[in-house]
C-alpha cells in the first residue's frame, strides 16, 4: 500500500558507479522539493559503489539500498524498485546523471494541476563523450505530438521522467537496451497521456564506456521491434514478445547499413565533421552511392569543409538535425 503522505519514490539503479554515482546522488538530496522516499539498488557491483551508497543511506534516512548479490541487469533492478515503491509518482534516476534543483518541485507541481497526464518528461542537457560536447534536448510538450512521435522514436530521456505510481506497469525483460522506450509504448496502448517541460531539469551523460554508447547498434535495432510491436497491440489486441528470441540481436546486413548512416547522421549533430568524413567515405566504398536515397549524407560532406558555424546555421535551417539523437 502507498503512503498518501509521500508523494515521489525515486528510483535509482547503479553498477560500478564509484567514479559518478555521489553527484548523482548529491543532485536528488538537493531538490528543492523534498519529501520523497530515494531507491538505490545496486546491482553487483564490483568497485565501491556499494560503500559509497551506505554512507549515505547512514546520512540521509531517505535513501533506501537494495543490494543484488549478482548483475542482473537494468531491468530487473528497476522492476525491483517499483514493486517496493510507495510514492504517489516515480522519478527515474540514472547513477552518472545530474537532476537540476528545481526538477522534482517543477514536475510534482504539473502532475498534480493537470491529472490527465500520466507521465512527465523534461527537456535535458547532453553530455557528450566525456564531458567535451554539449547538446541540449529539445522536447515536444503537448501529448499530441508526443503520441505521434512514439510510432517512430522514443521521446523522452529516460531520467527525466516522473510517473504515476498506479503499479500497473513494469519495465519488459526481454526488450534489451530499449526497455525505456517500450514502457512508453505500453503506456500509449493503454491511452495514456504524456507531456514534456520545455525546460532543462537534467543533464544526461553519454561518455565512450557507458552501454548506451557501447550498444548503439542494438539499441537502434531493437528500437524497430519497439514500433513493430505497438503496431500489433494496436492491431491485434497483443503483441509477440512472448515468441522474442534474444538472438534476434545477430544484426542483418541491411540493418548495418542503416546504422551506419545513422553514425554519419550522429557524428555530424555533434560537430566531429572530421569523424563525419571518414564515415561517408566509408558508407561510400561499402554501399556505393544512391543520389535519391542516399543525398543528405552528401550534402553534409560538401557542407563539413565550411566554417562550423555556417554548417549549423545551414542544417538548422534545412530542419535535419531534429531528433536524430
Amino acid at each position: 500500500m502507498k503512503k498518501e503522505n509521500l508523494p515521489i519514490s525515486v528510483i535509482m539503479p547503479v553498477y560500478n558507479g564509484e567514479k559518478f554515482v555521489s553527484r548523482a546522488i548529491k543532485s536528488i538530496l538537493n531538490q528543492t522539493f523534498r519529501n520523497f522516499e530515494f531507491i538505490i539498488i545496486d546491482d553487483g557491483s564490483r568497485d565501491k559503489t556499494l560503500k559509497i551508497l551506505k554512507e549515505f543511506s547512514k546520512k540521509d534516512k531517505r535513501i533506501k539500498v537494495l543490494v543484488n548479490k549478482n548483475n542482473k541487469g537494468i531491468v530487473k533492478s528497476l522492476n525491483k524498485g517499483l514493486k517496493i515503491a510507495k510514492g504517489n509518482y516515480i522519478a527515474r534516476m540514472d547513477s552518472d546523471d545530474f537532476s537540476f534543483p528545481k526538477r522534482f518541485e517543477l514536475q510534482h507541481k504539473f502532475l498534480e494541476k493537470h491529472k490527465d497526464i500520466y507521465l512527465l518528461g523534461t527537456e535535458a542537457i547532453n553530455r557528450i563523450l566525456n564531458g567535451n560536447r554539449v547538446y541540449r534536448r529539445r522536447v515536444l510538450k503537448t501529448s499530441k505530438k508526443i503520441e505521434k512521435a512514439l510510432f517512430n522514436y522514443c521521446p523522452f530521456t529516460h531520467s527525466s521522467i516522473m510517473f504515476r505510481n498506479t503499479q500497473e506497469y513494469l519495465y519488459r525483460e526481454k526488450m534489451l537496451f530499449i526497455e525505456d522506450y517500450d514502457f512508453y509504448t505500453l503506456m500509449l496502448t493503454d491511452g495514456k497521456k504524456f507531456a514534456n517541460l520545455s525546460k532543462p531539469l537534467v543533464e544526461y551523460s553519454l561518455n565512450e564506456n557507458s552501454i548506451t554508447f557501447l550498444n548503439r547498434e542494438k539499441h537502434m535495432f531493437m528500437a524497430e521491434i519497439v514500433k513493430k510491436f505497438l503496431i500489433q497491440r494496436i492491431r491485434f489486441g497483443n503483441d509477440e514478445y512472448t515468441l522474442l528470441d534474444v538472438d534476434i540481436l545477430k544484426i542483418s546486413k541491411r540493418f548495418r547499413k542503416k546504422f551506419l548512416k545513422e553514425e554519419i547522421y550522429r557524428s555530424f549533430l555533434f560537430g566531429d565533421y572530421e569523424l563525419s568524413r571518414r564515415l561517408i567515405q566509408k558508407f561510400t566504398k561499402k554501399y556505393g552511392f544512391n543520389f535519391y536515397k542516399d543525398l543528405s549524407i552528401y550534402i553534409r560532406f560538401i557542407i563539413s569543409f565550411l566554417p562550423s558555424f555556417l554548417i549549423k546555421k545551414i542544417m538548422y535551417s534545412l530542419e535535419f538535425i531534429q531528433d536524430l539523437i
